[in-house]
């Protein structure tokens, strides 16, 4: 059986607005294996987080393929997409995007229970989870309630609590001071490691490429 847990071939992505042709991506291969670590860097405008949500069956590219565990999302039905999505990949972006009604006990919660998980058993992996991510007092604690660094550790939380295959993390220290960023980076490595979950993050920060497997550069919308 392939290690390989994500994959591209050939990926394009052109964007059209206002009769302009804007080719983004222009033939990207890649492949994330089980368990590695691997940052895409560059420059704004390079193509990375194109790359990253098509990777993440997030939009459609205009041609090649993406294939999660062995299987292509070309031609798949939106509703199988979304189910691959949640079955095999976990999201950490720069902006942490929790649900500001929710306390960060419910946020870690809602993943496993859109997959009709028991209340019960959500509710123990959540506290389980944030635990490790050393936020045990926070529990009922709403995201404003919260500074820049907690708020992005529920996140991580909430993409890990699934167990999924590849966390897919789009600058997710980029909105923080350098010490938190420090912080969240650390924790993001050790729990890949700790976890086994392949870690594919989008950065422009060349600090965060020092301990990872494999580093990527992109430029003008091709891994160089």
């Amino acid at each position: 059986m392939s290690n390989i847990v994500l994959a591209s071939k050939n990926l394009h992505k052109t964007f059209i607005e206002a009769k302009m042709r804007t080719e983004v991506l222009k033939g990207v291969d890649i492949d994330i294996k089980s368990g590695e670590k691997v940052a895409i860097v560059g420059a704004s405008g390079s193509g990375k987080s194109t790359l990253l949500h098509l990777l993440g069956g997030l939009d459609h590219s205009t041609s090649g393929e993406v294939l999660m565990m062995g299987q292509s999302l070309k031609d798949l039905a939106t509703e199988k997409v979304t189910a691959l999505r949640e079955q095999y990949l976990g999201f950490v972006y720069q902006f942490h995007h929790l649900l500001p009604e929710f306390t960060a006990l419910e946020n870690v919660m809602l993943p496993l229970a859109l997959r009709k998980q028991s209340l019960t058993s959500a509710r123990e992996e959540a506290k389980n989870i944030l635990a490790r991510v050393g936020l045990s007092h926070r529990y009922e604690h709403r995201p404003s309630e919260l500074s820049g660094g907690e708020r992005q550790r529920v996140a991580i939380a909430r993409a890990l609590v699934k167990k999924p295959l590849c966390v897919l993390a789009d600058e997710p220290t980029g909105n923080l001071d350098h010490k938190t960023a420090a912080g969240v980076w650390e924790l993001l490595l050790e729990l890949n490691q700790d976890y086994g979950t392949a870690l594919l993050v989008v950065t422009h920060d060349e600090r965060l490429t020092q301990h990872v497997d494999r580093v990527l550069r992109m430029s003008d919308g091709l891994i160089i």
